[in-house]
């Protein structure tokens, strides 16, 4: 189980759910699509400028390295248009 806090560091409200997209696996100075099914709560929040978002992802067991998560966020005036951004964590390490 994997703790994630994701931070608003805009100015305008977002819409954002709690799951990522994709999980990226560094593989030497490149990131690539790790095959990784992620498990978590599908909702959607708002988050206001400067809000935080805490998520909980279970992660299957994945090979030892270095790993991202990726994530979409609508501006919260356009819910139904195109995603608006994408925000990626810190990375983080699994294994050695």
């Amino acid at each position: 189980m994997l703790h994630v806090a994701l931070t608003n560091t805009g100015n305008t409200a977002v819409l954002l759910g709690h799951c990522p997209t994709s999980v990226d696996r560094r593989t030497g100075s490149s990131w690539i699509g790790a095959d990784a099914d992620v498990t978590c709560d599908a909702l959607l929040s708002r988050l206001g400028p400067g809000a935080t978002l805490h998520a909980y992802i279970d992660l299957p067991p994945l090979p030892s390295g270095s790993y991202r998560l990726n994530y979409r966020f609508r501006d919260e005036l356009s819910p139904s248009g195109d995603a608006a951004g994408r925000a990626t964590s810190n990375v983080f390490v699994v294994g050695n």
